[in-house]
């Protein structure tokens, strides 16, 4: 299972996890979920409006790098997740996410 802690939306702290059997990355200890086959598409970096005007403002968050995000589109709306050092190795927490989800979505 992956697993790792990230800043989501309104930029908390929370433990996210892929399930075992890859259907759907959670949350909130299980309580928000998005399941994955929703997910029309990946992005990484600053591209949905919520994290742009997060970057805009005088409070821009000093943890988390802008390329240390990455989004996962649906038809009605985003999820931004965040890379912060708790993770480990920023960088690599996000390339390894995004290519298992991509890994995943292509199947």
């Amino acid at each position: 299972m992956a697993e790792g802690t990230w800043a989501r939306h309104r930029y908390t702290l929370k433990e996210v996890q892929l399930s075992l059997d890859c259907r759907q990355v959670s949350w909130d200890e299980g309580k928000k979920s998005i399941e994955l086959s929703q997910v029309q598409r990946i992005s990484v970096g600053l591209e949905t409006r919520t994290l742009q005007r997060l970057y805009s403002g005088p409070s821009m968050p000093n943890d988390v790098r802008p390329h240390h995000w990455f989004s996962l589109h649906t038809a009605t709306r985003s999820f931004d997740f965040g890379a912060v050092p708790e993770s480990g190795d920023e960088n690599e927490a996000v390339v390894l996410w995004v290519l298992t989800l991509q890994d995943i979505l292509g199947r």
